[in-house]
């Protein structure tokens, strides 16, 4: 993209101008040119401390007799924003709204974590504002910590949902779906506790530090200091938990356990967890069956085979791969295959399946020894026998993900339906 195109479209972005094609245009700009992503946050660095300063002026006005001054003074920063190559009424108006609650302090990959506000979606920054009632959207592998007002840091990590309230609630966050950990603040005896509420369970807290893993069927907390309490919605009872100990509420008996007794590979209630079948790469015109799954723009592609049994009705699936010997970078896509009918046993191109229909994607860095997940849920409707395609859809370097026959293979992670347990 021209230097020239590029700030008409960053421009349009700040004016809230861009549609689909366009936003989809600028974040891959964004990702490949490092120039441009120089300019893209940059712009939302001032962005930010002139949207907070606009915000001061205006809460200010209620306390200053010459409202038409503040007001130009507002104007004055708009204006400034424009020149900029931005739209500064779309900050100083409804985006900035409710009360502030903290910021970001770190985030590990740009343009895979989104901060939502009032139906509106951006990128999350380091050292931006937080605000009562914000949506924040990890949507890979990402990492990132917040400071939040009245709770302490919070650390997401990988996909998750939650949306923040203000201090003054009863809900001080509720976290929808992901793997979180706390380190709460402590609050003095008589004070309310901090409640973090999950679709499963609330969490209580008056200080300590604590992990939360989220999705629509269970919860599960483990507690490495202090103690919560940890109450299940469905049945309304509570049991405390206390550091070194867990609890999973949604899977039955509400009970604290050991964390020695939790292997890192114990699934929550509701998840199942399913290894490829069978699975290839070719490279031109050679299958190649090995260690490895390599992908590479007009080179390699791979190939996947998973068999879901009946196990009742499916909320979600996600693609599970784990990066092998060869990190990379570039737009990772899966497709549908146009049919099942091979094995790692095929040994010709021609009998393998064609890409039939592109239903999951993720782009950026693949980093050495990095584990992703990409949402196939509109592939993985019940039981059957899934093909799966995996191409690099822009010219980039190549990926190596572990096969089945490593100690690294892939994986697909079923969700079921409440329904379903």
């Amino acid at each position: 993209m021209l230097e020239q195109d590029f700030e008409k479209q960053l421009a349009a972005y700040f004016e809230d101008e861009l549609d689909d094609e366009g936003l989809a245009m600028l974040a891959q700009t964004v990702r490949e040119v490092p120039a441009h992503r120089r300019r893209y946050q940059r712009e939302m660095r001032i962005h930010t401390l002139l949207r907070e300063s606009a915000m001061v002026l205006r809460a200010g006005e209620t306390q200053k007799p010459n409202m038409v001054r503040n007001w130009r003074r507002i104007t004055a920063i708009a204006a400034t924003l424009v020149l900029l190559g931005t739209a500064g009424m779309f900050f100083a108006t409804s985006w900035n709204e409710s009360e502030k609650i903290g910021y970001c302090l770190h985030v590990s990959e740009v343009d895979e974590m989104l901060l939502g506000r009032n139906g509106r979606f951006i990128p999350i920054l380091k050292n931006m504002v937080l605000r009562a009632g914000d949506q924040i959207l990890a949507k890979s592998s990402v990492q990132a910590a917040f400071k939040l007002d009245g709770v302490g840091m919070v650390t997401v990590n990988g996909y998750a949902e939650l949306v923040l309230a203000g201090v003054s609630e009863r809900i001080a966050m509720e976290i929808k779906s992901g793997e979180l950990l706390l380190e709460a603040d402590h609050r003095e005896n008589g004070s309310p506790p901090l409640i973090i509420q999950t679709p499963k369970a609330e969490v209580e807290v008056m200080g300590t530090v604590f992990g939360l893993e989220v999705d629509p069927v269970a919860t599960r907390v483990r507690v490495h200091e202090g103690r919560v309490n940890f109450r299940d919605v469905t049945t309304k009872r509570t049991v405390s938990v206390n550091a070194g100990q867990y609890c999973v509420s949604g899977g039955g008996s509400l009970e604290a356990h050991d964390q020695a007794e939790l292997s890192p590979d114990t699934l929550m209630p509701g998840t199942i967890r399913l290894v490829a079948t069978d699975d290839l790469y070719t490279e031109r015109k050679v299958v190649l069956n090995g260690n490895d799954l390599k992908i590479e723009n007009g080179r390699r592609v791979s190939y996947l085979k998973f068999e879901v049994p009946d196990v009742g009705a499916i909320s979600g699936a996600r693609l599970r791969l784990k990066q092998s010997v060869d990190p990379g970078a570039g737009t990772l896509q899966i497709w549908e295959g146009s049919h099942h009918h091979w094995s790692e046993r095929t040994n010709s191109t021609d009998q393998l399946p064609k890409p039939v229909r592109a239903f999951g994607e993720r782009s950026g860095w693949v980093k050495l020894n990095q584990e992703i997940e990409i949402d196939v849920s509109s592939l993985i409707q019940g039981p059957g026998v899934y093909t799966m395609l995996m191409t690099l859809g822009d010219v980039s370097n190549d990926i190596w993900f572990g096969s089945r026959e490593s100690n690294r293979p892939p994986e697909l992670i079923l969700f079921l339906h409440p329904a379903s347990l």
